[in-house]
């Protein structure tokens, strides 16, 4: 099935949620900050990204930014978790950092594991570009899922 890292430093979070995926058949990494998260992406380019909002050493909006910058995971999905909900305003999020979908906790990992399932699925693959790549880069760039133009 699909490579995804888990970026979260609550361990009873990620315990929880890397066993549902382990479960669904999914080869899960685990990370304890937004660091580490990106390090294991440099390492194996993932399917899907999961991070929480508040790390330390470098929080989800950081590692989101970070990601956007390589090439190789700029389209890759991320889902942001976060128990910030009224603070952070998802169609924001979406747009500027390019983050899939907001999952306010608490949450099940059950509910999770659906939404990765929709995340990951072909038709679900464009991932809302950052905003500040500008709406041209967006415009251009074929999604995975599209086949590129042909030339007139």
């Amino acid at each position: 099935m699909a490579d995804i890292v888990i970026c979260d430093d609550e361990p009873h979070i990620t315990r929880a949620v890397a066993l549902k995926l382990r479960r669904a058949g999914h080869d899960v990494r685990v990370a304890a900050d937004g660091r580490e998260g990106l390090d294991f992406v440099a390492e194996r380019t993932p399917d899907l990204v999961i991070t929480d909002c508040q790390m330390p050493v470098m929080n989800g909006v950081e590692l989101c930014l970070e990601l956007r910058k390589l090439p190789a995971l700029r389209e890759t999905p991320v889902l942001m978790l976060t128990a910030k909900a009224m603070e952070l305003d998802e169609d924001m999020v979406r747009q500027h950092l390019g983050v899939a979908k907001l999952l306010f906790k608490p949450f099940s990992p059950r509910e999770l594991a659906i939404l990765v399932d929709r995340v990951l699925a072909p038709a679900e693959r464009a991932v809302p570009a950052p905003h500040s790549a500008g709406p041209s880069a967006a415009a251009g760039r074929p999604r995975p899922s599209q086949p590129a133009p042909s030339p007139a």
